[in-house]
């Protein structure tokens, strides 16, 4: 098929250093035109180059993560085990190719919205599902709904993922200098998404694959049957169930089951664990609660420290069971890390624009600013804070690197008693709004990617999917308008 190359019309990474350049030459302007009430100190440009670099350092903790992330996910697809449960699951599910649809989407979702980087780590899956999915007569379209719309409104509907919710909060009660927003605030209207809008996303996939299956089938799972890589062997069913593992112990470990039930059941067997077993995780002694702590923070409090610090483990030990040889673990490790490197990149850039804010007065003039709206109608503050996180996404797609430039300035704003809307509201704000640039504009390297897998342009892309792009933005503002009506804690 002869059709143009889909490219996006700016890198992200050439976007921040443009905002960053123009940041800089705002707090000129302000400082030369504004009273000296307003304490405005100019940024030089020389900020433009070591602003980066402090924001790496600032944001050692998410890049580290991804690192390893990449690492892991990558090492994970050399063993090819993913892909040998999706042929046997396709295998399996004869002629109940609908279920296979659904299950797998509903998987892709969920990858997103515990993960967020899912969206970009699932793209090798094009090369598996498309024959897949051909050869049981659907078209090419119905593989990019499973892992591509799949995968994004998992990230859209973001309930645990780290690289948002954690980053947030973390911004926010850094820049307060307390702990104002804990993990626990907004994680059960975020669950409440998610089932909302992947029940969208399902049924539109499953309608759309049920009328345009091909009535003549080319099917030959003899050939999926007898490729190697596609084959389920004992160290790959292994490397499942350490798969499976890893993402429920991220979720039992980083959900706030005490804050949620409002028990203490974690924090006991953690001081248990602290006095006991210090071999585990070590331990200390807390002068202000006069009681020994461990090292390790208790299940359902987990950061994206300790969360590194898993896929780490779980890395070692997948290249463990599908030993190699120790050449090929480090080329492995590295090619994986090396994924993420362009997300660091735009990372440590997004950083520098909140810290060049903070340096130059801006960011304690933006934060008194936004405070002074912050008490205006619930229902119009989460739609303005919706519309501008949509336009500040186009610029700053990445939600990372969102996250790192503006919730030091609007955490801390939201973050009172006088705010109509909480900081785990705005959240979610976030989390729409960065998902509408990536479900539907160009901007989106994983759409653009996924698009020229697929061999669709964008005119019948949004032929194709304009109507649950329409569903998707009314239900994600009711979500958000149904929200502001529940206590803080909830939404």
């Amino acid at each position: 098929m002869n059709k143009k190359k889909l490219k996006p019309f700016l890198s992200p990474m050439a976007i921040i250093f443009f905002l960053l350049l123009i940041t800089i030459a705002i707090s000129w302007i302000l400082y030369w035109s504004l009273p000296s009430s307003y304490d405005i100190h100019p940024a030089g440009i020389l900020e433009v180059f070591t602003a980066p670099i402090q924001g790496f350092i600032n944001s050692a903790t998410t890049l580290i993560f991804l690192l390893f992330v990449g690492a892991y996910m990558y090492l994970l697809q050399t063993t090819h085990a993913i892909d040998a449960l999706i042929s046997k699951l396709f295998i399996k599910l004869k002629n109940k190719e609908l279920l296979f649809i659904g299950i797998i989407f509903v998987l892709f979702a969920i990858l997103g919205s515990f993960l967020g980087a899912w969206s970009v780590i699932a793209l090798p899956f094009y090369f598996l599902i498309i024959p897949l999915l051909c050869s049981a007569g659907y078209d090419k379209f119905t593989s990019f709904l499973i892992v591509f719309l799949g995968s994004e409104i998992g990230c859209f509907a973001s309930t645990i993922n780290p690289i948002l919710v954690s980053n947030a909060i973390d911004a926010t009660n850094s820049t307060i200098g307390s702990i104002a927003v804990v993990f626990s605030d907004g994680i059960t209207w975020r669950f409440v998404a998610f089932f909302v809008l992947c029940t969208i996303g399902l049924i539109f996939t499953l309608n759309y694959a049920k009328k345009h299956k091909s009535l003549v089938q080319v099917t030959n799972k003899n050939l999926i049957q007898k490729n190697i890589q596609n084959q389920m062997t004992g160290k790959k069913k292994i490397t499942l169930l350490i798969m499976f593992f890893t993402f429920t112990f991220m979720f039992v470990c980083m959900f706030p089951w005490d804050n949620v039930t409002h028990m203490n059941g974690f924090e006991m067997i953690g001081n248990v664990l602290a006095k006991y077993f210090p071999y585990l995780a070590g331990q200390s002694f807390n002068i202000e609660t006069d009681k020994v702590i461990s090292n390790i923070p208790n299940i359902g409090s987990w950061s994206l420290l300790q969360i590194s610090f898993l896929f780490f483990v779980v890395t070692f030990i997948t290249a463990l069971i599908n030993w190699k040889g120790e050449k090929t673990f480090g080329n492995d490790f590295v090619c994986g890390a090396k994924t993420m490197i362009p997300v660091v990149l735009i990372i440590s850039l997004a950083s520098g624009i909140s810290i060049i804010l903070d340096e130059t007065g801006l960011q304690k003039n933006l934060i008194n600013s936004i405070s002074q709206i912050s008490n205006m109608n619930p229902i119009l503050l989460v739609f303005v804070m919706f519309l501008a996180l949509t336009i500040i996404s186009l610029f700053i797609p990445s939600i990372a690197a969102l996250t790192k430039a503006v919730y030091p300035t609007l955490g801390p704003s939201l973050a009172t008693q006088n705010s109509s809307v909480s900081v785990s509201g705005s959240i979610l704000c976030s989390a729409f709004g960065n998902g509408m640039i990536h479900l539907f504009t160009p901007v989106s390297t994983t759409l653009i990617y996924g698009l020229e897998k697929c061999e669709i342009t964008f005119k019948e892309y949004y032929k194709k999917i304009w109507i649950i792009m329409l569903l998707i933005s009314i239900f994600s503002i009711a979500l958000l308008f149904t929200g502001t009506a529940l206590p803080k804690n909830i939404f």
